[in-house]
This record gives C-alpha cells, structure tokens and sequence, in this order.
C-alpha cells in the first residue's frame, strides 16, 4: 500500500509518494518491507524528484535529485552552465548540467528524529526559496519526456 501525502508550499502542492516507509504512532518515520535505504519519489514544480534518506555518522539527512530540463535545440551549451555556475556562486551546487540537461540536486541536513513533520520541514526549507530560480530554469528548459 502506498501512502502520500500533500503539503502546500505557497500556491504549490508537493505530493509526496511514500511507498517504502510509513510512520508509527508516534509519527516516527520507519521502514516498510525493505532494510535498505529509505528512498521515496515526489513532484514539485512538475519536476519529478528521487529522495534517499541517510543516517549515519554524519548524521540525518536527505539526498534528492531531480531533472529540470534539457537545452532546447540550436541554444548554446553554455546558456545552462552560465545559469548553474551564477547561482553556485550565490547558493552553492544546486544546479547541475548533465549533457545539455540542468539537474537540480542537494543535500538536506535534517533535525534529529526521523519524523514526517522533520522531513516536510527539511523539504520545504530547502524548496521553496528555490521557487523562483525552478520557475526560471524550467522557462529556459525544455521539459524532459
């Protein structure tokens, strides 16, 4: 059985698909049927994102990863490098270029305890000042297929 859930980010909704895990009485976020890592898929901007969760001795955090676009054709390679390397400067490596396709990647330290409500909260601090430079790289991308 899958179990999603819905948070609103602004005027935005981010559907999250949690087929791998689900949460106990206590909202404590655990695994179901897998002892591997915890790994989970959810949209946001009509960009679909992979999320593994990691805990070890660095700590609790998310990896997530999503396709932005690709280039549209006859456009110089170097328009994408030249938008991921400006905000790099500005924000860190959260956008990436991948043969003419912007990825956008990071990593999320989250809050000790692995609850929904860290989760969520992670996710959407890391998200939604992006919304307007996602906004912005989809406009400049065609949309993957």
């Amino acid at each position: 059985m899958t179990t999603s859930y819905r948070l609103m980010l602004g005027d935005e909704v981010l559907p999250i698909d949690m087929r791998s895990v689900a949460a106990d009485e206590a909202g404590t976020i655990i695994r179901v049927g897998d002892d591997g890592p915890i790994r989970f898929g959810f949209a946001y901007k009509g960009i679909a994102f992979s999320a593994q969760l990691i805990d070890d001795e660095l700590g609790l955090r998310l990896r997530l990863a999503g396709e932005v676009g690709s280039l549209p054709a006859g456009e110089a390679d170097s328009a994408l490098t030249d938008f991921a390397e400006a905000v790099t400067k500005r924000l860190g490596p959260i956008f990436h270029v991948n043969d003419r396709t912007l990825l956008l990647a990071g990593e999320i330290g989250l809050e000790e305890g692995l609850t929904a409500g860290n989760l969520l909260s992670g996710l959407a601090g890391f998200l939604a000042p992006l919304g307007p430079l996602i906004d912005l790289a989809v406009q400049r991308c065609a949309r993957p297929s």
